[in-house]
């Protein structure tokens, strides 16, 4: 029920993933939004907020429509604050999810996402969910209990869940020493255990793979490559 949330995370925490989750047993209207590169200008970014709250309440959008059309950069002030008034009259509340923020680095994008959180719509909740943390003033809400944040620590499997994981899920039948390396090796990360697995069902030599297993081992590297250093 907070207007604000963040899950500020690295890649391959599950962000998306708890995301999609939350919007499926949520009762409200999810509008979901996957920034790129090419967002990074406020008007750009808030036409594509005002697209996917559009499709998630087709009620929402008529008079901001035209404005996106004709704003400037010195109009950015006007534009945010007509969305946040028309956001408080939707007759339903509504999660507006803005994904791969931290795609954003434009501190004019920043500084106009700061001013809808500064002028909140009743039945509206931003959520945030970035790589790192997003560089918007939170100071105000956390000290008023008005912001719920996540973060990679919270998205980390615990020893249970890697267990449940590794030995439910994917059947391994590891010991609890074997185990115990895994998790220490990658602190939980989601995506760690899932490319562990993957070589842990290769090897004729377990012992080998997990006295070895580090981030030079291959699927990680392309992971790395391929998602964070591309």
């Amino acid at each position: 029920d907070c207007p604000l949330g963040t899950i500020s995370a690295p890649a391959g925490c599950g962000k998306s993933t708890l995301l999609a989750q939350w919007g499926a047993v949520d009762p409200r209207r999810f509008a979901f939004v996957s920034l790129e590169a090419s967002e990074n200008d406020p008007v750009e970014l808030w036409n594509c907020i005002v697209i996917a709250v559009g499709q998630a309440v087709p009620s929402f959008g008529s008079g901001v429509k035209p404005m996106l059309g004709s704003v400037g950069g010195t109009a950015i002030g006007p534009l945010v604050r007509r969305i946040a008034a028309e956001l408080d009259q939707l007759s339903e509340p509504v999660v507006i999810v803005p994904d791969d923020y931290h795609v954003i680095n434009n501190p004019a994008c920043h500084a106009s996402v700061a001013a809808l959180i500064g002028h909140p719509a009743s039945g509206v909740c931003l959520a945030l969910s970035t790589r790192a943390d997003p560089a918007v003033p939170l100071g105000r809400l956390r000290a008023s209990g008005e912001l719920v944040a996540i973060r990679g620590s919270d998205l980390a499997f615990t020893p249970e869940e890697t267990e449940e994981l590794l030995n439910g899920t994917k059947g391994l039948a590891l010991a609890a020493d074997g185990l115990a390396i895994i998790q220490r090796r990658t602190e939980g990360w989601p995506a760690g255990l899932e490319l562990a697995s993957l070589g842990l069902r290769e090897p004729a030599d377990r012992d080998e793979f997990l006295r070895s297993f580090g981030g030079s081992n291959r699927h990680v590297v392309d992971y790395l490559t391929e998602v964070v250093l591309d």
